[in-house]
């Protein structure tokens, strides 16, 4: 079994100004117990397959290159630092904004993937982010806010197939294949 998701690598100059941007917040006494994301390890995630069979691994692969062959290339624009969850906050995310080319991207990649995966999918709208801490102890985004930053637009013209190893010490992503659009 493999544990994999399909994500949009960022550009190196997107991840350098991330880790700028973050420094002071590591130290930071109120996200002292965050677990940051290590830089190689930011992209955006498309869709999220989950513990694939080996043997079906192929398949997919070749049903992810039709799915790519009719999508076109796509900007995604940054919008801020926020803590994000539905209800209490757990994560850190860059959020960027909506857009129809990742919607279409994503939508796509559901509906050709779905058959193969074991967990049914939750169906909600993707947000364009990249999880940048997950946090153990909530904070209380009223008494806590992030600086603005300004990132340039990300272009994309393509996506990663990765495999997910999960490790004591974090986990480790694995590209399996690379689809240009």
């Amino acid at each position: 079994m493999k544990r994999l998701f399909l994500g949009i690598p960022l550009p190196t100059e997107t991840v350098s100004a991330l880790a700028t941007y973050l420094a002071p917040y590591r130290a930071d006494q109120h996200l002292q117990d965050a677990k940051w994301t290590t830089p190689e390890n930011h992209h955006f995630t498309v869709f999220f397959l989950g513990d694939i069979a080996d043997s079906i691994v192929p398949e997919v692969q070749t049903i992810l290159k039709g799915v790519v062959g009719h999508i076109s290339p796509f900007t995604l624009d940054f919008e801020h630092v926020e803590f994000f969850s539905y209800k209490v906050p757990k994560m850190i995310w860059a959020r960027f904004q909506r857009s129809l080319g990742f919607l279409e991207l994503s939508q796509e990649c559901r509906k050709f993937c779905q058959p193969y995966m074991a967990e049914p999918d939750d169906g909600k709208e993707p947000i364009p982010h990249v999880t940048l801490a997950r946090l153990r102890q909530p904070v209380d985004p009223r008494k806590f806010s992030f600086k603005p930053l300004s990132l340039p637009p990300v272009e994309v013209t393509g996506m990663n197939l990765y495999e997910s190893d999960l490790t004591p010490n974090g986990p480790v992503y694995t590209v399996l294949d690379h689809y240009d659009f």
